[in-house]
This record gives structure tokens, sequence and C-alpha cells, in this order.
């Protein structure tokens, strides 16, 4: 359950028609289990500062309506790169841990883990490179590429704030995305949940 936002059937930037090359490979949905790995208030600063508490993490994750003692198991994971605090590589394991339907909407739910190093905690923007988050749900069945969706009334997508809470290395954060829902004849979709890292294909929705 999405805490902290109205969501209604806002606006979404215009979808496109998918291109056959997807770009950047692809991972199958039925990836497996033990690849462990509302929106954020944006509160951080550019002062890396210490570890977040486990209690800040439990609070965070409860926005996207995870309970971080019981999560779901992922659907699909893929790793995906990233970039430490000291500016050296790392890896990003990213899980899709839900693909529900929410009358004309779809909410992913997602799960990101920093491979283990020594870097300090950080925003999600600053593990990407400094880029923004900007997921896209493909629908395979009728070539349409869907972006996140904006909330009724709202300048801003409806997904975690990217800048928002930090997190280290092996430690989880959680986070969701809304789009605009395909058809009820679709059953399956291709997330690309992040620049550089393959697709996630055949993503079933409940």
């Amino acid at each position: 359950m999405l805490t902290g936002c109205s969501i209604g059937v806002g606006s979404e930037e215009p979808a496109t028609s998918a291109s056959q090359d997807e770009g950047g490979g692809s991972a199958s949905a039925t990836g497996s289990e033990d690849e462990g790995g509302g929106s954020a208030s944006a509160t951080g600063s550019e002062d890396e500062g210490g570890e977040n508490s486990s209690e800040e993490l439990d609070t965070q994750a409860g926005e996207p309506g995870v309970d971080p003692e019981e999560p779901p198991e992922p659907i699909a994971t893929v790793e995906a790169p990233a970039t430490d605090s000291t500016g050296e590589p790392t890896t990003l394991t990213v899980d899709l841990l839900e693909a529900r339907r929410e009358d004309e909407l779809l909410v992913l739910t997602f799960r990101f883990t920093p491979a283990e190093g020594d870097g300090k905690p950080q925003w999600l923007y600053h593990y990407l490179g400094q880029q923004t988050w900007a997921p896209q749900v493909i629908d395979t069945t009728n070539l349409r590429v869907h972006d996140v969706v904006k909330g009724e009334g709202q300048p801003k997508p409806l997904l975690t704030d990217y800048q928002g809470t930090k997190f280290g290395p092996g430690q989880r954060y959680y986070a969701f995305a809304v789009f605009a829902a395909p058809p009820e004849d679709v059953e399956s979709v291709t997330v690309n949940v992040v620049g550089g890292a393959r697709s996630l294909t055949e993503v079933p929705l409940s």
C-alpha cells in the first residue's frame, strides 16, 4: 500500500512505440529467488554523512508498502552497474518485488542492494552516476513504452525520491514507481529498471 501521495490518473509522457531492440540485453523474470539483494522525503544534503540506522531504513521501506522483516520473494533480479561514494565502480543488485495493478495504474516495487565495500551511504542518484532514476514499463503485446506517471495536480513523477534516504553497501533500499496499466488482456511486461542494466522480461502482472 502506498502512502504519502495522491494516486489518481494524472499525466503520463505520451507512450511511444517500443523498438524491437530495447538495448542492453534482457533478464528473464524467472530469475533466482536467492539472488538477494509513497515517496521518500528529500532530506538529504551534499554531505554524505554517516550510515543510516536500521530504523530509518525500515521506516523508508514502509513507504512503498514493504515489511522489511518479511519482504516478498523477488519476481526478477538484475545486477546493475553503479558508482560508490569514492567514485569507484560497484554493483547494485535490483530485485523487482511486485508488479501490481491498482485500477488504471500499475505499481512496481523494487529493492536496491549495493555490493559490500568501503563506500559511505549515499543517495540512489549517486549510485546511478548522478543520473535520475526513470524506470520504464514496456507493453510488448501492444509495443508501447510507458514512463512513470505524474499524480493529479503534481509536477513530479510518482516514484520514490532518488535523493531522499541514503543507504550504504549491503543495506537494502526499497522503492516504488507508478505507471499507467496496460490493457487487462496483457499478462506480462518488460521492465527497464536503470540505465546500463539488462531489461527484465516476461514480468507477470498481479
